[in-house]
């Protein structure tokens, strides 16, 4: 599971459309510039290996319950309740914005800094735009269930 297989999957994937070919694409030059080209995020290969049935289906299982649901709620509370939030009060929305994407995406993989920056960004500003823990945690699922759903599509 290489870098090099993603392109090869992408150009083979007719059904994808242009979109998610090149937003797929994008990631894979940001992780050659990141760093090691063959790096890739270790909840992948664990998808990958449980997809092709290298692994138990209760890993599946607990994988996706933990990428769709853990995730986002302990993620939202962390970042954007507690995190965001008392930033905020005490250097502003700006500031608090940006620091507490910057530390949301630095705790991701390296490969995807910048994406996970600009979605940390994008649900602080939906946390400050709605108030809701609720709305930013679903658009975080939504987040990952599209990225699950786009891994699955290129590597299986």
């Amino acid at each position: 599971f290489q870098a090099e297989d993603g392109i090869r999957d992408v150009e083979r994937s007719r059904g994808l459309g242009d979109v998610y070919k090149r937003q797929y694409l994008l990631h894979l030059m940001w992780s050659r510039f990141a760093g090691d080209p063959h790096q890739q995020n270790p909840v992948d290969y664990i998808f990958y290996a449980a997809w092709r049935g290298y692994l138990p289906t209760s890993t599946l299982v607990l994988a996706l319950v933990s990428a769709l649901v853990v995730a986002p709620l302990a993620e939202e509370f962390f970042f954007r309740v507690l995190f965001y939030g008392g930033l905020r009060r005490v250097v502003g929305v700006a500031p608090a914005m940006i620091a507490a994407s910057f530390v949301f995406a630095v705790l991701h993989s390296f490969a995807s800094t910048v994406p996970v920056f600009a979605l940390g960004l994008l649900l602080c500003y939906l946390y400050e735009r709605t108030g809701s823990f609720w709305a930013v945690a679903f658009a975080h699922f939504l987040n990952n269930a599209f990225t699950l759903a786009l891994l699955y599509l290129l590597f299986c």
